[in-house]
């Protein structure tokens, strides 16, 4: 019996590790792999999420990745620098925290 929830309580982290890779809630999706253990192939299956501030979508192929990639793992091409428009001084720059020009915070 013991050998049988070991199992469960396995395949639901596993399904709740997936789950977070994949940008989709880890609890939810590893209390679901945990109660129907056939769950853990659909999130496999499932393509990842774009959630603003983790991941992103690869401007040539499509592909989502992580926020901190700095090139595409399927198409192998060097992501673009994204710029923003500082509201104090009308600069371009870099998508931070502050405005590298007149170092006013760009986030709020």
């Amino acid at each position: 019996m013991y050998r049988f929830f070991l199992f469960q309580l396995l395949v639901g982290i596993l399904g709740g590790y997936i789950a977070s890779k994949k940008g989709r809630n880890p609890l939810f999706w590893g209390l679901v792999c945990f109660i129907l253990p056939l769950m853990v192939l659909v999130i496999g299956i499932l393509p990842p999420l774009l959630k603003s501030g983790k991941t992103r979508q690869c401007p040539y192929c499509g592909k989502v990745l992580r926020e901190s990639d700095t090139e595409c793992k399927y198409c192998g091409k060097e992501m673009p620098i994204n710029l923003v428009q500082c509201r104090a001084c009308g600069s371009f720059v870099p998508e931070k925290d502050y405005c590298m020009q007149c170092h006013r915070k760009l986030k709020s």
